[in-house]
């Protein structure tokens, strides 16, 4: 779980990078060399894309990360409560006798 959590980490950073690299590529080249309408719009679809990123998908990942924390907390709880209760059997509880 440790692993899957590290993917989803290194995903969402990578696709952060994406995004805002392609926004700077298009600011760069855009903003540089093109006028009117098709500049706004090249634009405009390259903020829309970090916007959908930001809203969208990155929460998605960090849902899943949680989660996978949640999941690995609560094993590990219900392990130790084990545990627990098997150090707290001692000999001479019932069928536990013949076990010592």
């Amino acid at each position: 779980m440790t692993r899957l959590n590290t993917l989803l980490r290194d995903a969402k950073d990578r696709g952060e990078e994406l995004c805002r690299s392609m926004q700077a590529d298009y600011a760069n080249v855009v903003g540089a060399n093109w006028k009117g309408i098709a500049s706004m719009a090249a634009l405009g679809k390259s903020d829309e894309m970090l916007q959908f990123w930001n809203s969208q998908l990155a929460p998605i990942l960090d849902k899943l990360m949680t989660g996978i924390v949640g999941t690995q907390n609560l094993m590990a709880d219900h392990e130790s409560d084990g545990q627990s209760k098997i150090n707290a059997i001692t000999p001479g509880m019932g069928n536990f006798s013949r076990l010592a």
